[in-house]
């Protein structure tokens, strides 16, 4: 989940400075998109929304090896046959080429596999 603050680096709470947004990862809880979405939105934030390759490897530096992470993305649109954003609701600008995991669940970055 990303926190977009307007002192960049500069981080409360459980959010941590990664570039030049607050991130907050969730190493221990295990849950559903639609959860982490939830509990993204309770802490002030929403699921952190990758906007460039850059971006994704400076966060994937704080990630647990063979872990699964949820992003923004998702293809809860069923008239659609694309990725939308939770966040802004139209599709990404950046896509990472691997947007699902083995189990085929959606909106899932599979970061250290």
């Amino acid at each position: 989940m990303q926190y977009v603050n307007t002192q960049p680096r500069i981080c409360g709470g459980k959010f941590k400075a990664i570039g030049s947004k607050c991130y907050y990862i969730e190493h221990d809880k295990a849950q559903y998109w639609i959860s982490a979405l939830y509990q993204c939105s309770r802490l002030g934030g929403h699921l952190a929304s990758i906007q460039s390759q850059q971006e994704l490897d400076d966060i994937s530096k704080e990630l647990m090896h063979n872990s699964q992470y949820f992003i923004d993305l998702n293809d809860l649109n069923l008239e659609q046959d694309n990725f939308i954003s939770a966040t802004t609701g139209v599709e990404p600008s950046y896509k990472h080429k691997n947007l699902e995991d083995e189990n085929g669940r959606k909106g899932i970055l599979p970061f250290g596999t």
